[in-house]
């Protein structure tokens, strides 16, 4: 009977259970830039207007009201009443346009990770994985992952780690080769680095929550970005234009480049785990069943 992981700090192995993959994902260490995102964020709930004004009100009547009564005129102190209630109300609109607006670029982002899996694009999405599966997937799990659960854990960022950058290489190749032959295979992956670089030119003018983007789209557009940017770099050699997808490649060198990954929730780390070795080799063999009978069919 396997035992059963209950501290993933060191990520490792205990008997035959597996190591979920992007656990350590993120960093825990505190930054200015992140209590930053955690006030701007936390300023967004709903009562925070009306605790701006009891605050304020309550600081006006216990220490200025009673004195501006005691030295002025009635006049005066309902100019003065007039003037601050005016000022509050600029605050108070000025902080509702600020909200709308932080909440159409999380709506803009999500319209965004809805669309890539809607029928408008779902065609197109489901060429460009079975491109990967082929050319990506099956030989880093023939050539590089020897073990039959490594493949599951590796991530193309991991793979330029570990030196294996000929292999990428390789395959970003066949990927650019096998793209001149088939039209429709092109056609479909030109439409899916068109919305890339739609979406990318959006995070550019922020107009879209990039954050929000990040935590969902993160390994996508890594992943397909390094696989493509051979084929991305041809076609601006074609048309002699570098401005061809450069908000994508921004975009994608910008995250991969400064590690800027999303974080996940501790709870996803201290899950019991479940899934073992045994099953990731189940499920190799029906994955190697299915090669053999697309071969034969």
């Amino acid at each position: 009977m396997t035992q059963k992981i209950s501290n993933h700090k060191e990520y490792g192995y205990s008997s035959n259970l597996v190591k979920l993959p992007m656990c350590s994902l993120g960093s825990n260490k505190f930054s200015l830039s992140e209590l930053g995102q955690r006030l701007h964020r936390l300023g967004h709930v709903d009562f925070a207007p009306q605790l701006l004004f009891i605050g304020f009100f309550v600081f006006l009547t216990m220490f200025i009201y009673p004195k501006v009564i005691k030295d002025s005129k009635p006049k005066d102190v309902f100019d003065a009443t007039t003037s601050v209630g005016t000022i509050l109300s600029l605050i108070f609109t000025a902080y509702n346009i600020h909200v709308n607006y932080d909440h159409s670029k999380r709506d803009k982002a999500s319209h965004y990770i809805e669309v890539w899996y809607k029928n408008e694009l779902s065609k197109e999405v489901d060429i460009l994985r079975n491109i990967k599966e082929e050319e990506y997937d099956r030989k880093l799990r023939d050539k590089i992952c020897k073990d039959s659960e490594r493949s599951y854990e590796y991530t193309i960022l991991d793979l330029k780690k570990d030196g294996n950058k000929i292999f990428l290489d390789e395959v970003q190749t066949k990927i650019l080769l096998r793209l001149q032959r088939n039209t429709n295979e092109r056609k479909s992956v030109n439409k899916v680095l068109a919305f890339f670089e739609h979406m990318s030119q959006d995070v550019k003018s922020d107009v879209v929550d990039e954050e929000y983007l990040r935590e969902y789209l993160f390994l996508i557009v890594i992943n397909y970005y390094e696989l493509l940017k051979k084929y991305i770099q041809y076609v601006q050699y074609k048309f002699d234009s570098p401005t061809t997808y450069c908000n994508f490649v921004h975009l994608a060198e910008f995250w991969g480049k400064y590690r800027n990954l999303p974080k996940l929730p501790q709870m996803c780390c201290q899950i019991e785990v479940v899934l073992s070795r045994d099953d990731l080799q189940s499920i190799n063999s029906i994955r190697q069943e299915k090669i053999v009978e697309s071969e034969q069919g």
